[in-house]
């Protein structure tokens, strides 16, 4: 596949391609790729766990299509909604004990505002949460549960970082 060419190759177009360094790649990679394993059979051989975390940084990242990541990857029609929905759930299940933890008081959130100034340049910011619209083709089974109202069946992912205390 082309991602592990461009891994090695190009690592700024890697960077592009699936919105995160090499280095974090490798590091999502170790943690969830026991979970993300298929086992070979004798008429084809499995996509590999990075092949699979790729594809799934690429949905993410781009809101691509499926039909459009079946051309990118080169990968078979159906493939694209199982690797999706199988690595976001290892992610989940690796990911679920880790933890933001609330400051309590006003000295520790005046201490996470003056790191964000000090390391971003954003003042007066305690945290930042960024949304991003995913499309999908719903089961028939959901009925309306994810219904758009421009005709579309879309969830919204959202992700919130905050500093540690400096």
């Amino acid at each position: 596949m082309q991602y592990s060419k461009l891994r090695f190759e190009d690592p700024d177009s890697f960077l592009n391609f699936t919105r995160i360094g090499t280095e974090v790649f490798m590091k999502l990679l170790r943690i969830i790729e026991n979970d993300v394993c298929r086992q070979y059979v004798n008429m084809r051989d499995s996509m590999k766990q990075r092949d699979r975390l790729a594809v799934t940084l690429r949905f993410l990242a781009t809101d691509e299509t499926f039909q459009a990541l079946v051309y990118s990857a080169r990968i078979t029609p159906n493939t694209p909604s199982l690797i999706i929905r199988d690595t976001l759930q290892a992610g989940l299940n690796n990911f679920r004990d880790e933890s933001v933890k609330v400051s309590a008081s006003v000295s520790e959130w005046v201490n996470v505002a003056h790191s964000f100034n000090v390391l971003l340049q954003f003042s007066r910011c305690v945290g930042v949460i960024h949304g991003k619209k995913v499309t999908f083709m719903a089961p028939r089974s959901e009925g309306a549960c994810f219904s758009y109202y421009k005709g579309n069946n879309s969830i919204t992912l959202l992700a919130i970082y905050i500093l540690a205390e400096a």
